[in-house]
């Protein structure tokens, strides 16, 4: 449905304007709703003065705009699949009761598989599992924190601030956060999970990830940090604390490894760090020409660094 601004700001002004109505593009129920009114309108009208018939026809504007109003939100409505407390039926069996504020588009729907994405409020599922002789069916819903997948089930799916909560009164569903590294969820009847944001879940894992290195737990730090690194791979403080944590634990080969990547850093300082640190590897890996070649290079690459005078000493020392 489409309408021309300018001619429904001017409606009611001039004598075209009902000629005018005709050229703005409406449904035809909702076309024949607005030619009623104007008939009724008209004949009510007909003996009055023209001044009257210049309010008859501001009242016709106010009209005209409220019917497309309505028309316009429930076909919006209609488009997005916002559905207001209304039980929607599944095609691979079973019931989606939405709450009052409920967003949710089907995306994809056929005899044995159905893909919701909610966009906000929450929903009560009841999907018909499969007979023994049928096809295995699936059903899945997808909100911007992850996917929930079920083969027949009665579940709960909400989402808030927080991120998405589900909870299970039949059956099993399994709930897959959005990231890597991160662990899915089996859930059976009474049990129910809160699945984070990416961001809080990336935010947590670092936080915690540099707090158990500090204070020397480097089992689980590793086990943090690297589920960060999945999804953050340019955080070069991340990989650095990484390489320190192989260092520690004597796994020269990892610790260079991952100080090569700091070499991509944008900032000199972490370059630098990174370039000693693999100089310096090598050396206790008894790679000794490999290591005085870096060393060589760091020279050469930052004559001015902030490293030069140890480097110097080492050199001096061979």
């Amino acid at each position: 449905m489409s309408i021309d601004e300018k001619k429904l700001r001017e409606f009611g002004e001039g004598s075209k304007t009902l000629s005018e109505l005709k050229n703005i593009k409406m449904s035809e129920k909702t076309r024949d709703n607005i030619w009623n009114n104007i008939d009724n309108i008209m004949k009510l009208e007909k003996k009055e003065s023209y001044n009257v018939f210049i309010d008859y026809r501001m009242y016709l504007a106010i009209a005209v705009v409220f019917i497309l109003g309505v028309s316009t939100l429930l076909f919006n409505e209609k488009k997005n699949n916002t559905l207001l407390s209304e039980v929607v039926k599944i095609k691979i069996g079973g019931t989606i009761t939405p709450s009052k504020k409920a967003e949710f588009n089907v995306v994809k729907a056929s005899e044995n598989e159905e893909l919701i994405s909610l966009k906000k409020g929450e929903l009560d599922i009841y999907v018909i599992p499969a007979k023994k002789a049928e096809r295995t069916k699936r059903f899945e819903v997808q909100t911007k924190d992850g996917k929930i997948i079920v083969k027949g089930t009665k579940f709960k799916v909400k989402i808030n601030k927080n991120g998405t909560n589900v909870s299970v009164k039949k059956g099993k569903v399994w709930v897959e956060p959005v990231g890597k590294g991160r662990e899915r969820v089996i859930l059976t009847k009474g049990l129910s999970t809160q699945v984070k944001p990416l961001s809080v879940f990336l935010k947590e894992s670092k936080e915690n990830g540099i707090k158990a290195y500090k204070n020397k737990n480097y089992k689980d730090a590793k086990i943090m940090l690297n589920k960060y690194i999945l999804n953050k791979t340019k955080d070069y403080q991340v990989i650095t604390i990484l390489a320190r944590i192989s260092e520690h634990q004597n796994n020269y080969k990892n610790a260079i490894k991952l100080y090569k990547k700091v070499l991509n850093s944008k900032s000199s300082l972490e370059r630098q760090t990174a370039w000693i640190a693999i100089a310096v590897l090598l050396k206790n890996n008894n790679e000794n020409s490999k290591s005085k070649k870096m060393f060589l290079n760091y020279l050469k690459t930052f004559p001015n660094g902030v490293f030069r005078k140890d480097v110097h000493k080492e050199l001096r020392s061979r």
